[in-house]
């Protein structure tokens, strides 16, 4: 299972699905508060899944997705079914999408407490093309009154995304995020000859000159290793066995970090995001009375998510050389990947009325998203040294320690809507405000229905509602129509709130209150033309604009990747009226 608001979108969720461990909190940290940001990260993953685009087609998506009140087009069906109602005729209908991805990191770490190597900025832009909709509403035939029914294809959601940071570092490095916690495993040091001889799962065992070191990463005996990453680490050598650890000193100090403390070395990030949910649609609308419309719509949501993230760290000045308590370190490569299945369903349903004449008002009610996500994450680890050895754990299929499979159930909250249009003449001015209580959020696992009762409470302690805002204009001159919108979606939960569900007081992080929330900001414009009495072209730019964070490893003086992000979608459409 992964997360995604307080360490990065991206970054977080492999820390926690990829690694596979339940504890995030590495280094020197206690193992209370490593339990802590586990739920709050957990929490932040069902943000991440339940949060969705203002709009979608040209038409809606020029107008910021304000739509409420209702717009006879076939984007009624994701905005307020209602709208189908409005339709003059049947119509076939789909576009083609562009989207342009560009994530800007700047990433600053530090030669000590006071003294910082400066900030570096990487920019990364990535580009796709794909089907943004396709719909086919029909306009049934009656005597009396309207009934239109509609079905549609609609990309929701992009995940796509490209992150690169680099600096140097001499203050922290992954290395320290290696080591276990105390309870996570267990050392004992017996004289030479004096360690059992028959090993189990989870025991290694390390001989020096002077002593014999019985290292068990399943001190529980469950069959199961404690902290998935150390013991990988421990395999490649990323840490080792301190030779002169004493049984019955705290369990942690035993090891070392192969990146010696103090010593300067580049760290260099790469983060690859990508996906996407759409949302299929069945649904009509009808009218009620004069002038008013009724319409709902059964949606089915099916997505994938995949991140691929790797992480170095290379001693480029030689600096740990094997001399004065180093190692001959050379490098390492830490690989994370993480692959989500989502399935998930629910009900919209839409009312949209006249109320004076060239006044539309309309309400809506979305039932929570049921989802089911299916996940499979992966690890890989390589450490080079200056002799020409390299050890790498991953590789083989017999090497499956930080490989898992988990399955997890979703609810998102309830939406409740409300939509006014004015018309004046050529011109339609819309604006929309939708309420969701994100305290609503909550994860299920149906093999232990106490698994996340941790993460839920504190959904419902600091995750707040919000009201998203769209505003959109659209003006028709003749066979033109020029269309311009903006939306605004307030993040529930500050970066704050969760540093101090995540760190409390006892971890020094760098950089962590630049960046303190990911509110999203939405910026489009559009123009549709009508070729012919049944055919015609629509074009829509949207912007969407957020800051983030990543977090590339936890541990004392650790550096966030702050981010400047922004998605510019351009859909091309052809509507055909029959």
């Amino acid at each position: 299972m992964m997360i995604r608001i307080a360490f990065s979108p991206m970054f977080s969720r492999a820390l926690l699905g990829a690694i596979a461990v339940l504890l995030i909190c590495g280094g020197r940290a206690d193992p209370a508060q490593a339990q802590d940001a586990t739920d709050a990260l957990y929490a932040t993953d069902a943000l991440f899944f339940a949060e969705r685009s203002p709009a979608t087609g040209p038409r809606f998506t020029a107008m910021g997705g304000a739509s409420v009140a209702g717009v006879g087009d076939y984007g009624a069906l994701y905005s307020n079914p209602a709208g189908l109602g409005l339709l003059d005729a049947s119509q076939l209908a789909g576009s083609f999408r562009s989207l342009i991805t560009t994530d800007d990191g700047s990433y600053e770490t530090f030669r000590d407490d006071e003294t910082s190597f400066g900030r570096t900025t990487l920019d990364r832009t990535r580009t796709g093309y794909g089907i943004g909709n396709a719909a086919l509403a029909y306009k049934v035939p009656t005597e009396r009154g309207t009934l239109v029914l509609g079905a549609a294809l609609n990309e929701t959601r992009h995940f796509g995304r490209t992150l690169n940071f680099r600096n140097r570092n001499q203050l922290s490095s992954i290395s320290d995020f290696f080591i276990p916690l105390n309870d996570e495993v267990n050392v004992q040091r017996f004289e030479p000859g004096g360690a059992p001889e028959d090993l189990l799962e989870g025991q290694r065992l390390v001989t020096t000159d002077d002593a014999e070191f019985l290292v068990d990463f399943d001190p529980d005996g469950n069959g199961q290793i404690n902290r998935p990453l150390s013991f990988i680490a421990f395999e490649t050598f990323g840490i080792s066995i301190d030779p002169e650890f004493e049984s019955g000193e705290n369990d942690a100090s035993a090891f070392l970090p192969v990146v010696a403390p103090g010593t300067e070395f580049q760290q260099v990030g790469d983060v690859s995001e990508g996906g996407t949910l759409q949302e299929l649609n069945f649904g009509g609308a009808f009218e009620a009375a004069q002038g008013v419309l009724v319409g709902g719509s059964a949606n089915v949501t099916l997505g994938t998510y995949d991140l691929r993230d790797t992480f170095e760290e290379i001693d480029d000045l030689n600096q740990n050389d094997g001399t004065g308590g180093t190692t001959d370190f050379r490098s390492l490569r830490l690989t994370r990947s993480l692959e989500s299945n989502l399935t998930g369903f629910n009900f919209r349903f839409g009312l949209s009325a006249e109320v004076a004449p060239s006044i539309r008002a309309g309400l809506t009610i979305e039932t929570p998203t049921w989802y089911t996500i299916d996940e499979e994450s992966s690890v890989r680890l390589q450490t080079d040294f200056d002799n020409g050895d390299r050890f790498v754990y991953g590789d083989d299929s017999d090497e499956d320690v930080g490989r898992t499979t988990f399955d997890y159930e979703l609810r998102t909250p309830w939406r409740l809507g409300g939509g006014l249009s004015v018309q004046a003449g050529g011109l339609r001015l819309l604006a929309d405000a939708i309420f969701v209580d994100w305290s609503g959020l909550e994860l299920n696992d149906n093999r232990d229905t106490n698994l996340f009762d941790t993460e839920n409470d504190l959904v419902e302690d600091v995750f707040d509602p919000v009201v998203n805002v769209r505003a959109g204009l659209e003006y028709h001159v003749d066979a033109l129509a020029l269309r311009t919108g903006f939306a605004y979606q307030p993040a529930p939960v500050s970066f704050s709130e969760i540093d101090e569900e995540s760190f409390g007081e006892n971890l020094s992080v760098q950089g962590a209150d630049e960046v303190d929330e990911r509110s999203r900001t939405y910026f489009s414009a559009g123009i549709g033309y009508e070729l012919s009495e049944q055919l015609s072209i629509d074009i829509s730019w949207m912007q969407q604009r957020f800051d983030d964070r990543t977090l590339p490893y936890v541990a004392t003086n650790a550096s966030f990747v702050n981010e400047e992000v922004s998605r510019d979608q351009i859909l091309v459409g052809i509507r055909y009226h029959f």
